[in-house]
């Protein structure tokens, strides 16, 4: 194993070199004639792996870059220094013609400079005595302009009081006329108010008949919804008779059709459970199993979702009495008593169940009843503790319960764990008859009860009534009513209830006309009242209106009354007020006159000043546009000085300037050339270092192609191979064994369904498919276990 471990490893070394190779630069493709073949094989005296010589020219190949990136920086220094160099030839040349032309041009410029701000200075003057003639006109036009609006409010009042004169006169011209009319007017609205008067009369005299009417239309309505509610009621109620009738006739009819019984051969007795040879037993527990009518039928009434781990209280009553009744029609057949279903005996199996999963107890791993759990939970039952296993028979299983299935599921499981066992074997089968109770006949009557643990086992509990011992816990009276479920009962049932679903429909048939019946009285009704409301509504609506004709009538009445006596008055007064009216419309003219004639003196003084304004103003604009004009002229001098000052000191700084470019230019020129060679340098470096890893590259292809080749003659010497059921090896052909697998088989999770779905064992120690002989050892050790006989053990 060893030996193989290391050939495999030396494959894979030879796969990595072999991929080196495959990637390698050949010296002899290097386009350089450095370094020299003397120099090269100095270089390769010394082994140098691939890794240190590509670390060397990556090193290399960086600094020739850098080298680059200085010698391009340097030539663009040269070339800068080189422009200055030029400029500063030229200003030498030029200073010796031209340094006296800017002196004359930079005096001429400073004496225009001078006269600028000599103007400037007068400038400013001018507008300031400028800025004062037009701040006093403009004072003169605000106070011109607060005399005219005064003025023109004057002349206003004085025309609204000449109107009002003129109005009056007019009026006092008119008094009679005016009071003849105002006293026709109060005549009319006499009129207006007796009439409006009548009408309020009118309007109240049908109001009061109409609300009359609308009130009994209202009692009418209600008395007639009172009948249609009675009657949807009366309605309502027999058709939910009628629909419980149905549904119990559909159930009954579901019941009939998937009749669930479970049928007893022709020889399966209680002798044969008894005294049996155990081949009449197996035969008829054969045919038992494997009649057609022992089939579970589904119900659709039961499709609906459930939790098996968590029934309702009632699912188990009716799941209980389902169970009595399957095992009462077994027992009918052979004649004997019933078992009578009973909420103590499904709370003593929940106890049972409920200690069997404390316990973690799997009847199919252990082979056996878990004693501990049946008697603990008897013990606080109110029930008789023996020791051994009294009461209960079970079913066990290898998987577990689902957490969510049908009804119809769990009932199919529950069939099947009873089908198996009714026709397993007769000690179960015996029990399950209760051809052990007949000789017990001091027992009493046998109550049932059933339960489901984690590990999906079903527990069936049989407890004779002399085994409660507490009556208090154990209520022998919580009995739950367990019908017949023979086919001849349920048909009777079925009639019975075609029956009475005819008589309640007919019944319904007559409450749904009375229901339309009193709906159409209701229409009516509500027809009736809604005339009598519209009716009602618009006497009302007649009435108020009228009350409001006669408030407005009385209103212009008393309004038109004080006109009236106005007017008499005016009548008596006007000839003395027309004389003071005409006196004063004469004073109130004259201050009319004076008044215009202010405001139009007003308004001329206005105009003139506002000319003068507006002229001083164009005067002060003139000024500002000229100092503007000043001061960008003083500026443009200013600038041209400055310009003249850089140009002649540049001239006379020109031979320095020239000499330190020219030092500047061959400092950066040696600089240049100095990293030019250093480029050159690194270059050649690389280039040597280059051919020292091509050189790594093909040697370390070679070592491996060397390693490759060893190991494949060391595999021909040692070589194996795995054919079929032989291994070759060492020269050897030897015979080998294959080893055989076998699955290990992992039952399934239960699911819903469970009786389908996965293996339901019977507590016991035998095996069905061994001899007879040992089958019937298996019935013999079942007596230890089975309740049947450790009842009758007890009992005896």
């Amino acid at each position: 194993m060893k030996k193989s471990t290391k050939v495999l490893g030396a494959v894979a070394a030879i796969g990595a070199s072999t991929t080196l190779v495959g990637g390698a630069v050949h010296a002899d493709s290097v386009s350089t004639d450095k370094p020299q073949a003397s120099e090269v094989q100095k270089l390769n005296a010394k082994p140098v792996s691939v890794a240190d010589a590509q670390n060397k020219v990556n090193g290399d190949q960086s600094k020739v870059n850098a080298d680059k990136q200085q010698v391009a920086t340097d030539q663009s220094n040269v070339n800068k220094d080189q422009n200055n160099v030029d400029k500063y030839s030229k200003d030498v040349q030029d200073s010796k013609t031209q340094t006296p032309v800017v002196k004359d041009q930079i005096s001429k410029t400073n004496t225009d400079i001078q006269n600028d701000q000599s103007k400037i200075s007068a400038d400013q003057n001018t507008i300031s005595k400028d800025q004062s003639k037009v701040n006093a006109d403009q004072s003169r036009v605000t106070a011109d302009q607060t005399s005219v609006t005064a003025d023109q409010d004057k002349v206003n009042g004085a025309q609204d009081a000449v109107n009002h004169d003129n109005q009056r006169i007019n009026d006092i011209h008119h008094a009679q006329q005016i009071a003849d009319q105002a006293k026709q007017n109060v005549a009319n609205d006499q009129q207006q108010v007796a009439n409006a008067q009548s009408n309020v009369s009118k309007a109240q005299s049908a109001l009061i008949p109409a609300q009359n009417a609308k009130d009994q239309a209202d009692k009418n309505a209600s008395a007639a919804q009172s009948a249609l509610t009675a009657a949807q009621n009366k309605e309502q109620a027999d058709q939910d008779k009628v629909n419980s009738t149905q549904d119990s006739l559909n159930n009954v009819t579901a019941e009939i059709n998937s009749r669930n019984v479970i049928d007893a051969p022709f020889d399966y007795t209680d002798g044969l459970l008894s005294n049996g040879s155990f081949s009449d037993q197996e035969n008829a527990f054969s045919q038992g199993m494997n009649d057609p009518a022992n089939t579970y039928h589904s119900n659709p009434a039961y499709d609906y979702d459930i939790e098996p781990n968590n029934l309702t209280q009632q699912q188990k009553n009716d799941l209980d009495v389902w169970i009595a009744q399957l095992i009462n029609g077994v027992r009918a057949q052979l004649g004997n008593s019933k078992v009578i279903a009973n909420t103590s005996a499904i709370a003593y199996a929940d106890k049972v169940a409920q200690y069997y999963n404390q316990d973690n107890w799997n009847i199919t791993t252990h082979g056996n009843h878990d004693v501990s759990a049946i008697n603990k939970a008897a013990d606080e039952s109110g029930l008789y503790d023996g020791g051994g296993n009294g009461y209960e028979d079970a079913v066990g299983s290898v998987g577990v319960l689902p957490e969510h299935c049908t009804m119809n599921q769990l009932r199919e499981d529950i069939y099947n764990d009873l089908r198996q066992l009714f026709f397993s074997d007769n000690l179960h089968a015996a029990n399950l008859v209760g051809y052990d109770t007949v000789s017990d006949k001091d027992q009493g009557p046998e109550y049932v009860g059933f339960a489901f643990d984690k590990m999906g086992q079903f527990h069936l509990e049989f407890i004779p009534e002399s085994d409660v011992t507490n009556p208090s816990v154990f209520n022998k009276n919580a009995n739950l009513p367990t019908p017949a479920n023979d086919l001849a009962s349920l048909e009777k049932q079925q009639a019975n209830l075609q029956q009475q679903l005819s008589t309640e429909q007919s019944q319904l048939a007559q409450d749904k006309q009375a229901v339309t019946n009193a709906q159409n009285k209701l229409n009516n009704a509500n027809a009736a009242l809604n005339s009598a409301t519209n009716a009602f509504n618009a006497a009302k609506q007649s009435y108020q209106d009228a009350q409001t004709a006669l408030t407005n009538a009385q209103n212009k009445l008393a309004q038109d009354q004080a006109t009236f006596k106005q007017a008499q008055e005016d009548v008596q007064n006007a000839p003395q007020e027309l004389q003071q009216m005409n006196a004063q419309l004469a004073q109130d003219k004259q201050a009319l006159t004076t008044a215009q004639n202010n405001l139009n003196a007003a308004k001329t003084k206005l105009q003139n000043d506002q000319t003068t304004l507006q002229n001083d103003q164009n005067i002060l604009n003139a000024a500002n546009a000229q100092l503007a004009a000043d001061q960008q002229k003083l500026q443009n001098d200013q600038n041209t000085l400055k310009q003249l000052q850089q140009q002649l000191s540049d001239y006379q700084n020109a031979p320095q300037l020239l000499a330190q470019a020219k030092q500047q230019l061959a400092t950066d020129q040696a600089k240049l050339a100095a990293d030019q060679a250093q480029l050159a340098t690194d270059e050649d470096t690389l280039a040597q270092d280059t051919t020292v890893l091509n050189n790594a590259k093909a040697n370390a292809a070679k070592e491996a192609q060397d390693e490759a080749n060893r190991e494949q003659a060391q595999r021909a010497k040692n070589s194996f191979e795995i054919g079929g059921s032989y291994v070759l090896g060492n020269g050897r052909r030897e015979a080998v064994a294959l080893p055989t697998v076998k699955a290990d088989v992992v039952p399934g999770a239960k699911e819903a369904g469970r009786a389908n779905q996965h293996k339901r064992t019977l507590p016991d120690t035998g095996d069905a498919g061994e001899s007879g002989v040992l089958g019937l050892l298996g019935a013999a050790l079942l007596t230890v276990m089975g309740t049947a006989g450790y009842r009758r053990k007890r009992h005896d």
